[in-house]
């Protein structure tokens, strides 16, 4: 049990949760029916652990787990992949729109706030949505794609992601980016600047902020 599920909130863990995707893809393929893997990210959950210390972290997570094991069906499993990041695998309604669906109804079930230790705490989630087999035909790759969506989600704020080809090809520029801008600071590609802060009553100037801009060869 140790192996298979996670030691805090007592889900399957992120073992489990892979043994069972490709159980289910195997089923799903012999019947010809789709599955749906969503990942999940806790929004805020970074400053709960800075504000108020990881114990009451670790009960929002426990709490978090016993609210999807509650709003999802028993033929659903909820796996908890690490950190705070959860998974559910749907094997039924998992076409991709029933999937959106059941990523907002978790997120509405969010909407009520945790009582943590006579604290009320609010957190939602950012969720990401890969269906078998229209977006991947293995366990692997259909994680890999249901987490590439959930970051899509994170960083447009619309919560909900269906994975898109489209996520693959930003998160490519994004690291080809990122590779560019190490070598950007050894080429002195990087601009000092200073923005002026103005005392809007007296209209003095009260001090600068340092802004380092990148003048890229290319990208401008």
């Amino acid at each position: 049990r140790q192996a298979l599920h996670d030691g805090l909130t007592g889900l399957p863990n992120r073992t489990l949760l892979t043994n069972r995707l490709r159980d289910t893809l195997s089923t799903a393929d012999a019947r010809g029916e789709q599955v749906a893997l969503l990942v999940m990210d806790l929004d805020q959950f970074k400053e709960v652990n800075d504000a108020l210390g990881h114990d009451h972290g670790d009960r929002l997570l426990i709490e978090v787990a016993r609210r999807l094991q509650r709003v999802l069906r028993e033929a659903d499993t909820v796996a908890r992949l690490g950190g705070d990041e959860f998974a559910v695998l749907l094997t039924r309604g998992a076409e991709p729109k029933a999937a959106q669906s059941a990523a907002a109804h978790i997120r509405r079930s969010f909407e009520q706030p945790f009582q943590i230790s006579g604290l009320t705490l609010q957190t939602n989630a950012s969720i990401g949505v890969a269906v078998y087999p229209d977006h991947a035909t293995d366990a692997e790759t259909l994680t890999q794609r249901a987490d590439v969506a959930m970051y899509t989600a994170k960083r447009s704020g619309g919560g909900v992601a269906l994975y898109s080809p489209d996520h693959d090809q930003s998160s490519v520029r994004r690291l080809a980016i990122l590779g560019e801008l190490r070598s950007a600071i050894r080429s002195g590609q990087l601009r000092l600047h200073y923005q002026p802060k103005l005392d809007l009553r007296s209209g003095r100037l009260v001090g600068a902020e340092a802004l380092v801009r990148w003048q890229h060869p290319q990208r401008g």
